[in-house]
Parts: C-alpha cells; sequence; structure tokens
C-alpha cells in the first residue's frame, strides 16, 4: 500500500475534489464530522481551526493507495478499517476527519482529509510527515495482510533479476577498473558497456538521480541496487580532493557541460568523503615520517 502526507490549505477546494462524484467519491469514516458536503465539513473543521492562530495550514492530507490486487477485494468495512486504523497509527484520533474512496482509476484509494487542530484545540506536528505517514501504511498494511511497498517493488522487479544484475556488474567493473573522479566520467564509463545513466536535474537545477537504460528497459539506480543510488555512486567516486573541496563549499559542481546544485542529502556524503579523504593523507603522512 502506497502512502503520501501533505499539509493544505484550502479546506473546501480539498473536500471539494475529494467528494466529487465523477471520481466514484463515497464517505467511508466520519470522525467527529456530521456534514455531507465540502461546505459543512469545512464550517465544523473551521469551529476548531479558529482556535489556533499558529499557521494557516490546518489541513492534514492523505492518500492511501492499495495494489490493484488488493484494492479489488477491499470492500466498505475493510476500507473505513484501513482509515481507521492509519488514524490511530498517526496519532490522529482526537482530530475530525473524513475517508473518501475514490473508485476512478485502475484501482480503488483512500483520501484521508484531517483537520490538524485537534478536538482540544492542540496542532499536530509536520515535520517528517511523508516519512511517518509511510511508516504507519506499512504497519497498517501488515496487520491488515495488505501487500506492503517494499513487497510490491519485490514483486515488480522480480522478472528483471538478471537484466537488473547485468547491470549492477558493469556498474562494479566500471568503479574497479575506470575508477572514474566524477559523475561524468562515471556516464561515459557506464556507456562504454552499452548501459546508459540517464540523470534527472530538477527544477531547482539539482541533481538527484539516475536511471539506468539496457536491453530496452529502464531502473531507477536504487532498484537495480543500493550502491547505485546517487548518493551510494558519490561514495564509490574517486574524487579529486581540490575539487571535491570546491563543490562542498560552493555547493554546485560541473555535470554534463553545465553547472548543477548539490542537494543538500548529497552534499553531506560528499563532506563524508571530503575528511575520509583528509584522514587517509594525515595517516599515510604520518606512516611516511
Amino acid at each position: 500500500m502506497i502512502a503520501k502526507g501533505r499539509v493544505l490549505v484550502n479546506t473546501v477546494s480539498c473536500l471539494r475534489y475529494g467528494l466529487d462524484e465523477a471520481k466514484g467519491a463515497e464517505i467511508v469514516l466520519r470522525q467527529y464530522v456530521v456534514g455531507d458536503n465540502a461546505q459543512e465539513i469545512a464550517q465544523e473543521f473551521a469551529g476548531f481551526q479558529e482556535q489556533y492562530h499558529g499557521s494557516h495550514r490546518k489541513l492534514l492530507g492523505f492518500m492511501l493507495s492499495p495494489t490493484p490486487e488488493d484494492g479489488r477485494g477491499l470492500d466498505r468495512p475493510q476500507l473505513k478499517e484501513i482509515a481507521q486504523r492509519f488514524l490511530k497509527r498517526m496519532e490522529l484520533g482526537e482530530h475530525q476527519a473524513v475517508a473518501i474512496v475514490h473508485r476512478d482509476r485502475e484501482h480503488v484509494h483512500l483520501h484521508l482529509y484531517v483537520n490538524r487542530v485537534d478536538l482540544m484545540g492542540g496542532h499536530h506536528r509536520s515535520c517528517f510527515l511523508n516519512l511517518r505517514t509511510a511508516a504507519a501504511a506499512e504497519q497498517v498494511a501488515l496487520t491488515m495482510g495488505l501487500t506492503t511497498v517494499k513487497e510490491a517493488i519485490r514483486q515488480k522487479l522480480e522478472p528483471s533479476k538478471e537484466i537488473r544484475g547485468e547491470i549492477k556488474a558493469v556498474h562494479d567493473k566500471v568503479i574497479r577498473r575506470e575508477r572514474p573522479r566524477n559523475y561524468d566520467r562515471y556516464m561515459k564509463a557506464m556507456e562504454k558497456y552499452r548501459v546508459k545513466p540517464i540523470p534527472f536535474v530538477n527544477k531547482r537545477n539539482e541533481l538527484v538521480g539516475f536511471r539506468f537504460q539496457y536491453k530496452d528497459q529502464s531502473f531507477k539506480g536504487s532498484e537495480v541496487h543500493p550502491d547505485m543510488s546517487m548518493r551510494n555512486i558519490a561514495k564509490q567516486l574517486s574524487f579529486d580532493r581540490r575539487e571535491l573541496k570546491r563543490i562542498i563549499v560552493e555547493r554546485r559542481m560541473p555535470f554534463m557541460g553545465k553547472s548543477v546544485k548539490v542537494p543538500f542529502h548529497l552534499a553531506k556524503v560528499l563532506i563524508a568523503k571530503s575528511i575520509q579523504m583528509a584522514q587517509r593523507v594525515a595517516r599515510d603522512s604520518a606512516i611516511e615520517i
């Protein structure tokens, strides 16, 4: 079961989307709510939201999506149970909430809209919301015998196990023999063995990951092997020390003829690598003395 969570602003608009009849919407759970439409439910939420003035984002929105196979076998009481268990795991049992099932796609999925302000005027924290959402959904899926995200990924990738092994073997050969000093050289070395790395640069001009294309198939680096995530590739590259320091200071690096930003999680890896390199140099110098 896939799960995502967001902090939202416009309660009425979000509820209107959730209750859109064109999506086959049906309320399967009401928690401290009696209204039937978006306007009524938003007004009920507002009664408690007015007690808290610390933030204008006073609505939590969650999407819980069982696998298509699981979804086909879930009836209304089971969908309600999923929502109840999830809310309990997220410590949202004392908050107004509605859970709405949508049946307009290949598989059924739930939208939960939760008042961020509880019945006592307290405010639910939003830190690490997506991580907590995923963890709660994982536990609900395990409890109810549904397919977890990890199991769904394993099932999806099982048929490609052999070809992913070939890609990983090329990666290991490149790291061991070529000792590439940056991502550009790593990509060129991989292409020599007919594996094409496809970088993803986000809207903030940050390099955030790679896909690997091989024999008409394409996989995210982490799908091929954990060693091939962008951060783990960085740990294996043979950076020049001075170049690495410059990247860390500027939080930018040359890439494919341009300059791209280094995202925070990658910067942490590069800093750790720089420290390790400095310690190695100091150790080698001490041995020579």
